[in-house]
């Protein structure tokens, strides 16, 4: 299972928000910052939701399937 954002595909480390999330949040990298912190995010598959995609699907409710 890799973790990736459900609608652009990127992974966290690719995504400026978790990179930059990680660095002031304590976390020891972006993976880490996403299972912390996002909201949308799935521990079942690895999935979520970066702000962009989020915005663009309409924000759903719940984690990322």
């Amino acid at each position: 299972m890799e973790t990736r954002c459900n609608g652009c595909l990127k992974a966290p480390y690719e995504l400026s928000e978790y990179t930059e999330l990680a660095l002031y949040e304590g976390h020891p990298n972006a993976l880490a910052a996403v299972q912390n912190e996002e909201g949308t995010y799935n521990p079942e598959n690895g999935h979520f939701w970066c702000t962009l995609c989020y915005i663009k699907a309409e924000q759903p409710l719940g984690v990322a399937a």
